[in-house]
């Protein structure tokens, strides 16, 4: 049996891996800014008050941070 990441360790692994071109982590309201997904959505999403988000929101971010919508299964 395979084990899986949590969904906001997931999404923690994305903001702590991508780098801004500063070479610092992006900010929760840098995403937000970028993709079609709500500040408060990402934030919930990251502290995993949600766990389980609408194909939209994964697909936002992944194409966001360049990685396959796969890398949520």
């Amino acid at each position: 049996m395979t084990a899986y990441l949590p969904l906001e360790d997931q999404i923690r692994v994305l903001f702590d891996v991508v780098r801004h071109p500063e070479g610092r982590p992006y900010t929760l309201q840098e995403v937000s800014e970028q993709i079609d997904v709500s500040l408060a959505t990402i934030s919930q999403m990251r502290s995993g008050r949600i766990k389980n988000p609408q194909l939209h929101t994964l697909r936002e971010l992944c194409r966001f941070f360049d990685v396959p919508l796969h890398y949520f299964e």
